[in-house]
């Protein structure tokens, strides 16, 4: 028999390939703790705080993973593979930070952040440093570590203990924004016809 045959013959035998892509990922369900961190293999993964108490879906993947709720992605963090660590995100305890900022130095999402100590030195030579290191937070989590820690070093460098001069150097890098606003097109008007208001319009 030949070889096209025996193909023919095996093809009406073959299965359809699936329609939903294989997921690789090892899937489980926690409810996340008051700390707003949830359990997967030994480990947990923080969350934000909003979803403390509410049962998640977690999926493993080789190098990540990726928490839901009721459906939609709420968190993707690098996976742990030491046992007994918790995986912080700073993000997700920014809201809460802003609406308690005393709690700011104690927080272990912001330990966890390992920022550069000018950061919380800066914040404690200014007249409310409890909500200018927050404030600080937000500037990294909006703008990016080393973006602020530039702007930062450019205050201290002339002096000042202002966020709001760290916001100056951070906003003068951006590109100015320039709109394109068309206005109405008007036609222009014929200025012969006043000729004939002054002459007279003769039918």
């Amino acid at each position: 028999m030949r070889v096209s045959e025996l193909l023919r013959q095996e093809q009406t035998k073959l299965l359809p390939l699936p329609k939903m892509a294989f997921d690789p990922a090892k899937l489980t369900e926690h409810e996340a703790d008051h700390y707003a961190t949830v359990a997967f293999d030994g480990n947990r993964y923080s969350v934000p705080v909003k979803l403390a108490g509410e049962t998640l879906a977690v999926k493993g993947y080789a190098r990540t993973v990726k928490i839901y709720y009721q459906g939609e992605e709420v968190a993707v963090q690098e996976r742990i593979y030491q046992k007994g660590k918790t995986s912080y995100q700073l993000p997700h305890y920014l809201n809460l930070l802003e609406l308690r900022p005393r709690a700011v130095w104690n927080a272990k999402p912001v330990k966890a952040a390992n920022l550069p100590d000018c950061f919380s030195r800066f914040a404690k030579t200014s007249a409310d440093p409890d909500r200018v290191m927050v404030r600080l937070l937000r500037l990294v989590v909006d703008e990016g570590l080393a973006r602020v820690f530039e702007a930062l070093e450019q205050t201290l460098a002339i002096g000042s203990n202002s966020v709001q001069v760290v916001e100056y150097y951070l906003n003068q890098e951006k590109p100015r924004l320039h709109l394109n606003i068309s206005g109405p097109c008007v036609k222009p008007p014929d200025l012969g016809r006043y000729d004939l208001l002054i002459g007279g319009e003769r039918s």
